[in-house]
Order: C-alpha cells, then sequence, then structure tokens
C-alpha cells in the first residue's frame, strides 16, 4: 500500500474485494484507489518499511489469522479508519486478505 502498487494490493486483497464487490462496493483497482487517497503521504513512506508484530497476531488455525492494526509497527501511527484490521488465510500457496 505505502507504494500504490494497485496491481499487487488486488492480488493479495482478492478475496476480500471480491466479497465487497458482491456487497456493492466497486471493483478492486477503484476501491484502492481512493484508499490510496485516503493515507496520508507520511503513513505512505511509513508503510514502506513497515513490519508486523507477531505477538499481536491471532492465529485461528494454522492457515488463518487475524492481524489487527495494532500488529503494524511503523514510524507512524495508524488507526483502524486508516487501515483496518485484517483476516488473512493461505490459500493456493500464498496468504491472502480473505476479509
Amino acid at each position: 500500500m505505502g507504494r500504490q502498487d494497485i496491481d499487487t494490493v488486488c492480488e493479495v486483497a482478492g478475496p476480500a474485494a471480491k466479497k465487497a464487490q458482491d456487497q456493492g462496493f466497486g471493483p478492486c483497482t477503484s476501491t484502492y484507489a481512493v484508499v490510496f487517497q485516503m493515507i496520508s503521504p507520511e503513513q505512505k513512506k511509513a508503510l514502506q518499511t513497515a513490519t508486523v508484530d507477531p505477538q499481536r497476531v491471532v492465529v485461528r488455525t494454522p492457515d488463518k489469522v487475524e492481524m489487527p492494526v495494532e500488529a503494524v509497527r511503523s514510524s507512524a501511527t495508524f488507526s483502524e479508519s486508516d487501515l483496518g484490521s485484517y483476516t488473512l488465510e493461505y490459500l493456493k500457496d500464498a496468504w491472502y486478505i480473505t476479509d
């Protein structure tokens, strides 16, 4: 997200983006273009070097985890409305955002 790489974002967020589109939101490329505009330049830069605190990730099953926004470690502060929390699932040999 920090690099605004829409193709990568939509690949990783594909399953969740499809759910959102089915609920009336636009296609991933349109919705994330709006999300990119909502993130400040400072936050975008911070996301380029952000890491995840594994102690804050909730493992539901070996192939499903909940990553709250509090798990993101960066030089900028993010709230739930800025970045949100995500469910990631291991599908087809890779991790994807599913919710």
